[in-house]
């Protein structure tokens, strides 16, 4: 269990768990020029992990941050490996759940990169419809590649 405002995992640790997220609510962000950059959220009923951590044991470069009290259920990487090694319906499963993520994370960076802010904004309220009773409109506006300052101006065309 975390309360709001800790962190399951920081830079410099590697990721050894494969959550679920059962309650709570959770983001990963990075650090570019001491700016909070929100990567990916994680609501209610998502699994995570930091995937290059995960994978490579190696240190992470992401917060993950419990943004409401969470509740996360566990897996470690060697119980993951050894499920996989007896049950390849599992091992399926798990394929098949890293290959959906990635999809989401790509069309999200893509969308970045080539649809409106309007766009992305209404896309993110179609997954997380209560996404600015959440969190604030600084991470949401860096999850978004804006500005609040835009994302206001955003929320402000939509209501027209």
């Amino acid at each position: 269990k975390l309360n709001a405002g800790a962190y399951f995992l920081k830079p410099d640790q590697i990721s050894k768990h494969l959550a679920f997220v059962s309650e709570g609510f959770m983001r990963s962000f990075h650090l570019f020029d001491d700016k909070e950059i929100t990567r990916n959220f994680y609501p209610k009923n998502s699994l995570f992990y930091e995937d290059l951590s995960f994978i490579t044991q190696q240190p992470t470069t992401f917060y993950f941050e419990a943004l409401q009290e969470t509740t996360l259920l566990l897996i470690s990487h060697s119980e993951l490996s050894m499920l996989y090694d007896k049950h390849h319906e599992i091992e399926r499963l798990g394929r098949k759940a890293v290959e959906y993520y990635h999809v989401k994370y790509i069309e999200h960076q893509a969308s970045l990169n080539y649809a409106s802010a309007e766009a992305n904004y209404q896309n993110l309220l179609c997954e997380i419809p209560q996404i600015n009773q959440l969190v604030s409109q600084k991470i949401i506006a860096s999850y978004l590649g804006i500005s609040p300052e835009h994302l206001s101006r955003v929320k402000k065309s939509l209501l027209k």
